[in-house]
């Protein structure tokens, strides 16, 4: 017995010793530097893109609050000539519910058959 595990350390030692040698530095493959000119390009193509998007959201901020500014320094005449030609745009109305409607649903996540016909959809009709 004490023979079988002494051969079977033995045998793990030299697995373990061969495992190393074969490891090398060199076969690590690290793609890193290969592509950088290509990766700096993509970078600085990203960084102007974020630049762009961003002076594009202060300068329509700033137009808001000028906007704003005029809007509030006009007198109630201009003001209604000015809602007149510029109106807010209009919400679509929302759908109105039945009574305890939004509390009977057929569920989200234990559903055999989600497009079955004794769920909310039969309720509405």
């Amino acid at each position: 017995m004490k023979q079988i595990v002494v051969e079977k350390i033995c045998k793990d030692m030299e697995i373990q010793k061969n495992l190393e040698l074969e490891v090398n530095i060199a076969d690590v493959e690290t793609d890193d530097e290969i592509n950088e000119a290509e990766q700096n390009k993509v970078r600085k193509a990203r960084e102007i893109a974020r630049i762009k998007r961003d002076r594009d959201d202060r300068d329509a901020t700033v137009k808001e609050r000028e906007e704003i500014e005029r809007v509030r320094n006009m007198t109630e005449e201009e003001r209604r000539e000015w809602e007149r030609r510029n109106p807010k745009p209009t919400r679509a109305q929302k759908q109105k519910w039945r009574l305890m409607q939004k509390y009977y649903h057929k569920g989200a996540f234990f559903q055999d058959d989600p497009d079955c016909q004794n769920g909310m959809k039969s309720m509405i009709q």
